[in-house]
């Protein structure tokens, strides 16, 4: 086991490498709801792929890092982004070259075994680069996708894409966009409380917002954020919706050293309530229940996990420093669970050798304090912590609990702090949430002597 650095060791409860012998990332984690989770990434070890085109790899482990199996999916490509649906399906995409341009996969994996049940290319995506930026679920069980780069027609030499496919990859809709008749990326998709579709990038000078319908049909669109000059050309620029009609708007610009923005602004391309611009690279912003802002930021050789309050003050910061034998930690994504630990996914290159190793690291209760006295096994922790998940999430009429042993009550608090819902919730009980407006909700569930505080979207 390494060390990511003295600063940052001691809220490190586990890390995990894989020991491989060529170019090998993580890119992407997600829970699977069961007490375990599942990482996706591409590899070269062990005959995984070719120079241009990487074996797609599944890991699946429990919440304390033992590894249930690493496998092949059987799936080629340079990415590989995973969906779990609310139903428990698992999605995974991926871009790989073919003869006449990029290919752009689509695949359903079988969590039980880590390969696939089948695999297809997406026909929207086909010959169309540099690829898959944001995988998700959309409205009704069907997948959302978003990307950017050379259109298949040849009329633009970079337009954003936002697609719409049914679980078997048939498409629903499809549509490009050129904000800028250059430089357009479509970086990020979510469904918004009001059960929109929101997706956003950067074109040009301007990170950019479009609302859609689910059928595709654009409501509106607006710039966040325009800088004076300089193009934000980093595919990690976003508007995020927040809980209050508000929108966390974050991106890197161009200048020497790059200048990344980030800021929450009032309603729709409303003004910033805080914001400004720092050095650095961002990477994976996320809004939390209480309109906090968690986000990884880089200055090479050092990366940084952050976690701001509603107000921007900084609540903490995990800084993950390289060590004397280590040429660079990347991380690509990251998952939090029910404890309030974060896992954390990349990358770790050694100055020893050109390996480039799968890496995967849990950070204890969100940049808390350690304390030794936590359970470090997984039997110890799932006594401790037993799963508890709201499914499914988004929700529409109903919602249940995994996990619940013996009664307990539920109470769900809207954005605005007021008490929406309480009642006595019973192990495997469906709750009626029919009646509540569509937003996003904060619940307190109490059971087993214990409190388990989360966020659920009533659609």
């Amino acid at each position: 086991m390494g060390a990511i650095g003295p600063a940052a060791a001691q809220n490190v409860l586990w890390e995990r490498r894989l020991s491989w012998v060529q170019v090998d990332a993580v890119s992407d984690v997600v829970d699977l709801g069961d007490g375990t989770l599942l990482a996706s990434g591409t590899r070269l070890s062990f005959g995984g792929g070719t120079v241009n085109s990487s074996a797609v790899t599944l890991v699946r482990f429990t919440e304390w890092g033992d590894t249930i199996y690493c496998q092949s999916s059987g799936m080629q490509g340079a990415t590989a982004q995973l969906c779990r649906m609310s139903s428990g399906k698992v999605y995974v995409v991926s871009i790989a070259l073919g003869f006449f341009g990029p290919h752009h996969l689509l695949g359903r994996v079988d969590v039980e075994t880590g390969t696939l049940l089948w695999q297809m290319v997406l026909p929207a995506f086909y010959n169309w680069a540099p690829g898959i930026f944001d995988f998700i679920e959309g409205p009704d069980e069907s997948l959302l996708i978003c990307g950017g780069g050379t259109d298949s027609t040849g009329i633009s030499t970079n337009a954003g894409i936002i697609a719409r496919y049914d679980t078997l990859g048939r498409p629903l809709w499809a549509t490009y966009v050129r904000d800028h008749p250059q430089h357009t990326l479509l970086n990020h998709v979510e469904m918004t409380a009001q059960g929109t579709i929101l997706a956003s990038g950067a074109a040009g000078s301007r990170i950019f917002a479009i609302e859609f319908l689910e059928d595709g049909t654009e409501v509106r669109r607006a710039a966040f954020y325009t800088t004076p000059s300089r193009f934000v050309f980093n595919q990690y620029s976003s508007v995020r919706q927040a809980p209050g009609d508000r929108y966390l708007v974050s991106g890197m610009t161009q200048r020497s050293p790059a200048q990344v923005y980030m800021g929450m602004h009032q309603g729709w391309a409303g003004p910033a309530l805080w914001g400004g611009e720092t050095t650095g690279v961002l990477r994976a912003t996320q809004v939390l229940a209480d309109t906090g802002v968690v986000y990884f930021q880089a200055w090479l050789p050092v990366l940084a996990l952050n976690r701001l309050r509603a107000d921007s003050t900084r609540a903490w910061q995990r800084l993950f420093v390289n060590q004397p034998d280590q040429i660079n930690t990347i991380l690509y994504a990251y998952q939090f669970l029910a404890d309030e630990s974060a896992l954390v996914a990349g990358s770790q290159r050694f100055r020893d050798s050109t390996d480039q190793d799968f890496y995967l690291a849990r950070i204890t209760n969100m940049g808390q304090p350690y304390r030794p006295w936590q359970p470090a096994t997984a039997a110890k922790a799932k006594a401790i912590h037993p799963a508890h998940r709201p499914y499914p999430n988004p929700c529409s009429s109903t919602l249940h609990f995994t996990g619940l042993a013996s009664p307990g009550r539920l109470e769900l608090f809207g954005t605005d702090g007021r008490l929406h819902l309480s009642q006595a919730v019973a192990p495997g009980q469906a709750i009626d949430v029919s009646a509540l407006p569509p937003g996003v909700y904060g619940y307190v569930l109490t059971g087993q002597g214990k409190v388990w505080r989360g966020r659920v979207v009533r659609r």
